[in-house]
């Protein structure tokens, strides 16, 4: 991996900060510069096929949550449960851009 980093200044108004901040949160980044430096990356490389595969792992991570919430908790691992949980929140990053 690269030691390079960029620097790069971005001015807004304090509105527009709390609304970069509010969605940096919501979708889990730790700071605005996470967050700002993600979307930047991120920026028209969604296809409406990324959409329905992460649709798809929405449907195995519920699958799996109705197991656990019928009892049958103990059929879950750890491992298993950090990736329903890495899978919803890209499924959802992925309709919430979609979707702007």
């Amino acid at each position: 991996m690269s030691n390079n980093k960029t620097n790069y200044t971005y001015r807004a108004s304090p509105e527009e900060f709390a609304s970069i901040d509010a969605k940096a949160k919501r979708y889990g980044f730790a700071t605005r510069a996470k967050f700002l430096s993600h979307a930047a990356a991120e920026y028209g490389q969604h296809t409406p096929d990324d959409v329905f595969m992460q649709l798809s792992h929405i449907s195995y991570s519920l699958h799996q949550l109705v197991r656990a919430d019928s009892g049958r908790l103990h059929l879950l691992k750890p491992r298993q449960i950090k990736t329903i949980s890495r899978h919803v929140r890209e499924a959802m990053t992925a309709l919430i851009q979609g979707s702007d």
